[in-house]
């Protein structure tokens, strides 16, 4: 998965991603950015119309901005949060 959404939720930047990538997870659909259906242009469409409304864009932007400096992302917190995901899988 890339950065960029993380990098534009830093900037207080919302964003529109597919719902069949993994950026998906990076973003809550109407609160700190979009969701498109993937693959489906005309719903894309309709997202980036939505986001033609500067008070839309400023709502969620700044969500993102507070989501994303409430936890920003550290080594220290991403290999705790990896090791304890490889212990859930090993308990299988």
């Amino acid at each position: 998965q890339g950065l960029v959404v993380q990098e534009a939720a830093a900037l207080g930047v919302p964003a529109i991603v597919p719902d069949t990538s993994a950026a998906r997870d990076r973003l809550e659909d109407n609160a700190t950015g979009l969701w498109f259906k993937g693959g489906d242009r005309e719903h894309l469409k309709t997202r980036i119309q939505m986001l033609q409304s500067a008070d839309l864009v400023e709502k969620f932007g700044k969500e993102a901005f507070k989501r994303f400096w409430s936890r920003p992302p550290t080594l220290d917190r991403h290999t705790r949060d990896l090791l304890h995901v490889y212990s859930i899988m090993l308990k299988d």
